[in-house]
């Protein structure tokens, strides 16, 4: 047992003496103050590292849906553990700073009541208020103060980092779901074959006409595209056109200003008896429509007729606001075949088509003239066709492309005529003529868009039937009798140029409807109709409010600035003087008063009047009284 206890007396003693030559610097081969801020720096890279994560981590998600990870694992919780390693390694740096500086202050005599403030702030956020509100203008309070500083900002890092992320519904494309929209090339439907190119009126376009006129069309969503399960569906990127099909295009104006009065003499015995004034418009060819200019109390307030061409149908609509009324107006509005352009999108399964551009197709006989010997090809296709053009850009996949074609065949490619200024004509069997202003060329199938002959014969029987020569007419007490389409359009006396040009929009779009929907043939060869689109599902995406990342990066920055000032406040200290947070230091401390308080209360009155100091010179730790 002796020989134990001298044993554990000559280790203390060394251990004394160890720690005693430290204070007094007497060891020259120990290592110098950046070897003892080694825990502190790596924390500080760690939090560094931690920050970076984080960034990294958000940057990956930003925008997308919240990952398939295991179900207790969140985004949230992963920005929460990164969170939790930024504090704790800054914690390690400011804890041991501050702790450092309560040695610091000691080396001048100072009140013994900091000791305990400073040692509290290095404890957490509450000792950092304290002492930032007991603020001293003393160097080590100067350091100490930055570090209270982040501690307190530290605290709040949980609650700031999760204002990083805001989850908010989002858009995910279904990679396994198809969706399309109806368009076409061409329209070829007709009623019956009678004789002698005479065909009937087609039942569908019968009822689109008759419903376009009575009502609005309403939603077409369920008619023109299917398989948006979703009800958020994109057929082209935004601003750029989807698709482009062949449509009923509509045009009104008001033609009032083209009236001219007309005076009629009636003669009766070779002498002038009466002169009757008229009213009269000019229009088709060399056509004259005439009405009384004062239709007598209880005559027609609205009276239509048809002027039917090659290319367009024209509607004409006479009208006067009441009987008592002769402010006669004339609005002329045209139904032609067009090829239209659209940027489309199904948005909350609602069908949204935006116009951007439409081409008019028109008569093959007005675009490429019969040369001198007559070419069979040009006039099979005038008898198949009638109206037809060639673009010079079609819409594939929501993408523009070219329409350039080739002087050779090749697959995919249908002959048509393009217009030329070459000085000979070429027809499909080799035969040279003088030029007739075009050519035999190549197009792609779906640069090719036309229109039946037969079927837009077939659509102006129909309008014919309800516009050409119909009338509204007030009668007793002023009830309107006449037809049922015009009176929708009249609407008691409230008809105008914009209510005639809504109305036949509605009838133009309804007539679209079954153009895309049945249009019959392909011209020239069969293309694949619909434009297809992408499916988009709802989900939960994060989205990142990147200003919040300041607050970590800021409080990791002014932990490396205490860090840097701690450490040259310190730079002449051996490591083994830093003592930091140990309570060690204390424990071998001695305080040199005479008396030495006992409880609490008195211990927190004396360390207010008292002033020490570290002392090391008599071989011992003391705080002497200053």
């Amino acid at each position: 047992m002796p020989a134990q206890g001298a044993t554990e007396q000559t280790f203390n003693d060394k251990s004394m003496h160890s720690h005693i030559r430290a204070v007094d610097g007497l060891d020259k081969g120990r290592t110098r103050t950046v070897m003892g801020w080694t825990a502190e720096t790596c924390s500080f890279i760690i939090s560094i590292l931690a920050l970076g994560g984080l960034v990294a981590t958000l940057l990956v998600h930003q925008g997308k849906p919240l990952p398939e990870w295991p179900q207790l694992v969140t985004i949230n919780s992963i920005i929460s553990l990164f969170s939790l390693l930024m504090r704790a390694c800054v914690g390690v740096v400011l804890a041991e700073g501050i702790s450092q500086c309560k040695w610091n202050l000691y080396q001048k005599a100072d009140k013994l009541e900091h000791i305990e403030r400073l040692d509290s702030a290095s404890r957490g956020a509450w000792g950092s208020f304290t002492l930032l509100f007991h603020f001293r203008p003393r160097k080590a309070y100067y350091v100490a103060s930055l570090g209270a500083t982040t501690t307190v900002l530290a605290s709040l890092l949980g609650f700031f980092s999760q204002q990083l992320v805001q989850f908010q519904n989002c858009l995910e494309e279904d990679a396994t779901a198809f969706t399309d929209i109806s368009r076409t090339n061409s329209y070829a439907r007709t009623g019956a074959y009678y004789q002698n190119l005479e065909f009937g009126e087609y039942p569908p376009m019968v009822a689109a006409i008759n419903v376009g006129v009575l009502q609005a069309p309403g939603d077409l969503t369920s008619v023109l595209s299917s398989g948006c399960t979703t009800g958020n569906c994109t057929f082209s990127p935004a601003g750029n056109a989807s698709f482009s099909t062949v449509t009923i295009s509509h045009s009104c104006e008001d033609v009032t200003a083209k009236v001219r009065i007309i005076n009629q003499t009636a003669i009766h015995n070779d002498a002038a008896t009466n002169v009757s004034t008229y009213l009269g418009l000019d229009y088709g060819n060399n056509q004259t429509y005439e009405w009384a200019k004062d239709w007598a109390t209880g005559g027609t307030v609205l009276q239509s007729w048809i002027d039917s061409t090659y290319e367009s149908i024209a509607i004409y609509f006479l009208s006067r606001p009441g009987i008592n009324s002769f402010d006669w107006k004339v609005a002329n509005c045209s139904l032609s075949p067009t090829v239209s352009t659209y940027e489309a999108r199904i948005q909350g399964a609602q069908l949204e088509e935006t116009p951007m551009g439409s081409v008019p197709i028109q008569g093959l006989d007005g675009q490429f003239p019969q040369p001198s010997v007559q070419d069979a090809n040009l006039t099979q296709l005038n008898i198949d066709w009638g109206y037809s053009i060639a673009t010079n850009y079609t819409i594939r996949n929501g993408v523009r492309e070219s329409c350039e074609g080739s002087s050779k065949n090749a697959s995919g490619l249908v002959m048509f005529p393009k217009s030329t200024d070459e000085p000979t004509y070429v027809n499909a069997t080799g035969h040279t003529n003088p030029s007739a202003g075009w050519k035999w060329w190549y197009y792609p199938k779906d640069c090719i868009w036309s229109f039946r002959h037969a079927s837009m014969k077939s659509i102006a029987e129909t309008l014919s039937g309800i516009f050409d020569d119909q009338k509204v007419t007030l009668v007793y007490r002023g009830a309107a009798s006449g037809s049922a389409h015009l009176q929708v359009l009249w609407n008691g006396g409230n008809m105008t140029a914009n209510s005639v040009d809504v109305l036949m929009g509605q009838l133009a779009t309804s007539m679209t409807t079954v153009v895309r929907t049945s249009s019959g043939v392909e011209p020239l060869g069969s293309t694949e109709n619909n434009a297809k689109g992408v499916v988009w599902v709802n989900q939960t995406c994060v989205n990142v409010h990147w200003r919040w990342i300041a607050f970590p990066a800021a409080m990791i920055g002014l932990t490396g600035l205490f860090l840097l000032w701690i450490a040259f406040e310190n730079r002449g200290i051996e490591k083994d003087r830093l003592w930091k947070s140990s309570f060690l230091a204390a424990l071998f401390c001695e305080v040199d008063m005479d008396e030495k308080p006992v409880g609490k209360k008195e211990m927190g009155s004396v360390a207010k009047s008292t002033s020490v100091s570290l002392e090391g010179n008599s071989g011992g730790l003391r705080l002497a009284a200053g």
